[in-house]
C-alpha cells in the first residue's frame, strides 16, 4: 500500500514539472520534493528571510539599482546586516534540474508498474495465507477439543468414540488426520465431526485402542492428540473350529445314494459307531457343553468332546436324512451348528419268518400244515426252499409247507426242517421243529383154533382156539369178548 501511494504522488510531481516553467524557488521545492522521494537524508541548511518593506509598491526593492534581476549577485541580510552572494542560475544549472525532474518520473513511472504487477500477484494468490495477510486477515489461530469416550466393550461397532470441537480463523480450511497402530479401524465424519469405530475391538488380542489425531490448517497451524481407550472383555460365544464328517459304507453300499456336504452312514451300521464330530472353542475359556436336537436326534448321541454317535439302528426305507443341531454352550453364550447325515442304503437280506408247529400224526396227506413269510427291504420277490424232515414236507413258492408223506407218532416224534428265503442276492435260512402228535388208534385182534373139532366128552379147560389183542397205544382191553358153544 505503501508503494502504491508513494507511486501516485510521485507521478504528480513530474507532470507540473514537464508542463510548467517555474522559477527557481518554485523549481527548486519540487525537485526537493522529488529528491526526498529518493533521498530521505534531510536538508539542515536555513534559507534565508527577505526584508519585504523594502520593497516598494511594484515589488522592486527601493535599494535596488537598474541592475537586471538576473545581474544581481548580492543581497543583504536583514538580521546580520551582511551581504549575500546571488548564485546566477544559468542555462547549465536548469538543465541539470531538468534532467533530476525527468529521473524521478521514471522512477515513479517504475513504482506504478511494480504496483500493477503485485495487484495481479494478490489476485493470484487470492485464497492463500499471503493473501490473506495482504488483506488484513492476520487472526490464524486453531484450537481443537476431543472428547474422548472412556472405554469400548470388545466386539462394537459403528459407534462414536470421539467427537471434535474445533475453533478456527475466519475462511480457514482445516483437516484432520487420523494415523496410529488402529487407525484402519476407525473413520472421520467432516460431517458431524466425531471418530468412528467401524471395525470390531477384540480384548483377547489387544486392550487398548491407539490412535494419534492430527489437526491443521491452510495458515500452518497444527495440534496433535495421541488418544489411548481401554478395551473392556465380555462373555463371547463359543465359535466353531472344524466339522468333520465321517463316511461308513458296507460292501453292498449303494454307491448312488452317497452325497457330498454330510456324513454318509449305511443303514446296517453297528450302534455306538462314530459319524460326525465338532470342534469348538471358546475364547474366555469356559467348559463347553453339546446338545443335539431336530427329527430322529434320539437315533444319534454326542460326548462332551463333540463326537456324534450312533444310538439306534438306521433304516433307509423309513429315513433317508437326519438334520441335527449341534448347540455348543458355555453357559452364557451358545451357537449352533448344523449336521447332516446321510442313510446309505445297502442290498439287505431278506427277513423270514415261520414259527414251529406240530402236526397230528393222522393229518391227511398234501395238507398245508404251516407257511412262511419272507420280506425283502428292497421289495424284491422273494424265493423259498427246504431241507430236511424226512422228505415228508415241501414248501412252494407262497411259503406253504406241506405233508407229503404219513406220519407215525409211534415211529418218529419229531422232525427238523431247514426253511429258506432269498431274494436272489442273499438266501436267509430258518430252522424249525415239526412236532408229531400222537393219535389215539383202534386195536387189532387176531384168533386161532386148535382144533377144528372136539369130542363131546372134551375135558373142561382144555384149549380149543387163542386170541391177539394189540393196541398201537400199548392200552389193555376193557371189555371181555362173549363165547358161546354151539
Amino acid at each position: 500500500m505503501k508503494a502504491q501511494q508513494t507511486g501516485s504522488e510521485t507521478t504528480s510531481s513530474s507532470d507540473d514539472a514537464g508542463s510548467t516553467e517555474t522559477d527557481t524557488s518554485a523549481g527548486e521545492t519540487d525537485t526537493a520534493t522529488d529528491t526526498e522521494a529518493l533521498d530521505t537524508t534531510p536538508d539542515t541548511d536555513t534559507e534565508p528571510e527577505i526584508d519585504e518593506s523594502a520593497l516598494d509598491s511594484s515589488g522592486i526593492s527601493d535599494n535596488s539599482s537598474a541592475v537586471a534581476p538576473d545581474q544581481l549577485t548580492t543581497a543583504t541580510d536583514v538580521d546580520t546586516g551582511t551581504d549575500i552572494e546571488v548564485a546566477t542560475e544559468t542555462e547549465a544549472e536548469t538543465q541539470e534540474e531538468t534532467e533530476v525532474v525527468e529521473d524521478v518520473s521514471e522512477v515513479a513511472q517504475e513504482t506504478v508498474q511494480d504496483t500493477s504487477q503485485q495487484e495481479d500477484t494478490a489476485e493470484a494468490a487470492e485464497g492463500t495465507p499471503i493473501a490473506k495477510a495482504l488483506s488484513g486477515d492476520t487472526s490464524t489461530s486453531l484450537t481443537a477439543d476431543i472428547t474422548v469416550a472412556p472405554t469400548l466393550v470388545e466386539n462394537t461397532s459403528d459407534v462414536s468414540i470421539a467427537s471434535i470441537d474445533v475453533e478456527a480463523s475466519a475462511n480457514a480450511v482445516v483437516n484432520v488426520e487420523i494415523s496410529g497402530a488402529d487407525s484402519d479401524k476407525v473413520t472421520y465424519n467432516t460431517e458431524t465431526q466425531e471418530i468412528i469405530l467401524v471395525s470390531g475391538l477384540d480384548y483377547e488380542n489387544d486392550d487398548t485402542l491407539e490412535i494419534t489425531v492430527s489437526i491443521s490448517d491452510d495458515f500452518g497451524n497444527s495440534q496433535s492428540d495421541n488418544i489411548v481407550i481401554s478395551v473392556t472383555d465380555q462373555n463371547e460365544a463359543p465359535s466353531l473350529v472344524a466339522v468333520e464328517n465321517n463316511n461308513l459304507l458296507s460292501v453292498n453300499a449303494s454307491l448312488d445314494d452317497i452325497k457330498a456336504n454330510g456324513s454318509n452312514i449305511s443303514e446296517t451300521t453297528d450302534i455306538g459307531s462314530l459319524v460326525a464330530s465338532v470342534a469348538v472353542s471358546d475364547q474366555d475359556g469356559d467348559a463347553l457343553q453339546y446338545s443335539l436336537s431336530g427329527v430322529g436326534s434320539e437315533n444319534f448321541s454326542i460326548s462332551s468332546t463333540g463326537e456324534i454317535t450312533l444310538a439306534a439302528s438306521l433304516n433307509f426305507e423309513a429315513q433317508t436324512q437326519y438334520t441335527l443341531e449341534v448347540t455348543s454352550s458355555d453357559g452364557i453364550n451358545a451357537m449352533t451348528e448344523e449336521i447332516i447325515i446321510y442313510v446309505v442304503n445297502d442290498n439287505e437280506a431278506p427277513s423270514l419268518a415261520v414259527q414251529d408247529f406240530s402236526i397230528s400224526e393222522a393229518s391227511s396227506l398234501n395238507s398245508v400244515v404251516a407257511t412262511a413269510v419272507g420280506n425283502d427291504p428292497e421289495n424284491t420277490t422273494i424265493s423259498y426252499s427246504l431241507s430236511g424232515g424226512g422228505d415228508k414236507f415241501t414248501i412252494d413258492n407262497n411259503g406253504q409247507i406241506t405233508l407229503t408223506d404219513s406220519l407215525d407218532y409211534e415211529s418218529n416224534t419229531t422232525y427238523e426242517l431247514t426253511v429258506f428265503a432269498s431274494d436272489g442276492f442273499f438266501s436267509v435260512p430258518k430252522i424249525i421243529t415239526v412236532t408229531v402228535t400222537d393219535a389215539n388208534d383202534a386195536p387189532s385182534l387176531s384168533s386161532s383154533v386148535a382144533f377144528n373139532s372136539f369130542l363131546e366128552n372134551t375135558a373142561v379147560g382144555t384149549t380149543i382156539a387163542t386170541s391177539t389183542f394189540s393196541d398201537p397205544e400199548s392200552d389193555m382191553p376193557t371189555e371181555k369178548l362173549p363165547w358161546q358153544a354151539p
